[in-house]
């Protein structure tokens, strides 16, 4: 029940893409575009799970220890497997929203991080494995 209420409430939104990717995509994830002055785009990743915040200072390792290509490698192959039970029906109690990551876009180091301890708290809290990684 605890993982259903938590999981009911956990989205992650993935801000600053085009208005035309907007339209094109709002059945599937809200995207909200943040602008500056300069008209370079902020992207931002939203996570409504009340654990995870805890969690992520207790349970993992700094940003600087990773590297922005290697959260980018990681965050590619979950961002897909994440799609994937998503359309496919698979955990519809966790994985409750479509992740609209696309790998040609620079998210940034910070943003990556985020995503990538998401899906790490994913695993190891919420018990869902999505990929086979060895150790960690």
């Amino acid at each position: 029940m605890q993982k259903l209420l938590l999981l009911s409430v956990c989205l992650i939104i993935l801000t600053g893409v085009a208005v035309a990717q907007e339209q094109e995509t709002q059945e599937k994830v809200q995207l909200i575009s943040n602008t500056e002055a300069d008209d370079s785009l902020e992207y931002e990743v939203i996570i409504f799970d009340a654990g995870y915040e805890a969690w992520l200072h207790s349970h993992t390792k700094p940003i600087s220890y990773y590297s922005q290509s290697y959260l980018e490698n990681w965050n590619r192959q979950y961002v897909l497997e994440w799609n994937y039970r998503y359309q496919s029906g698979l955990n519809p109690d966790i994985v409750g929203s479509y992740i609209d990551y696309q790998p040609n876009i620079d998210y940034g180091k910070e943003v990556n991080y985020q995503l990538y301890t998401y899906f790490v708290y994913v695993e190891e809290k919420l018990n869902l494995k999505l990929l086979n990684r060895g150790t960690r």
